[in-house]
């Protein structure tokens, strides 16, 4: 079995750092909200919070109902819809955990072209009823 270093492990190799405890410590905090969609339709998009400039982006869980047949859900902001998670199938009820790895430590503020600060979510494939409930953690 091989062994191999991520691009941390090696610069932390090369420079001889060992992490103290307060190079690692961060604050995680984290942020819910809820949407009930009644008969929206799809392509529609929800905003669903907004986030402070300069935080990082840890892991979002998105949790819904069984909102119709052919319906999904993509949660990201202006600048990429689907930056953090990508067409969550939302025709049972049930959760996506986890984040894309562009959205995994993104630092809000960092798109000079769009506001990334707001969290969105969009309906995909049909219309969607039901209850959609998004929570981002992020540490500061």
């Amino acid at each position: 079995m091989a062994t191999v270093n991520s691009n941390v492990y090696d610069a932390q190799l090369k420079a001889g750092i060992v992490f103290s405890q307060g190079v690692t410590d961060a604050t995680l905090h984290c942020v819910t909200a809820t949407y009930e969609a009644n008969s929206t339709a799809a392509n529609t998009v929800v905003n669903l919070f907004k986030l402070p400039k300069n935080v990082v982006i840890q892991n979002f869980v998105v949790a819904f109902d069984a909102l119709g047949t052919g319906t999904s859900v993509d949660i990201g902001d202006a600048g990429d819809v689907d930056k953090y998670v990508d067409g969550a199938t939302t025709t049972s009820a049930g959760s996506a955990v986890g984040v894309l790895p562009d959205g995994l430590g993104y630092i809000i503020g960092t798109d000079t072209e769009h506001d990334d600060t707001i969290v969105t979510a969009k309906i995909l494939g049909a219309a969607a009823t039901g209850t959609i409930k998004v929570t981002c953690y992020y540490s500061m």
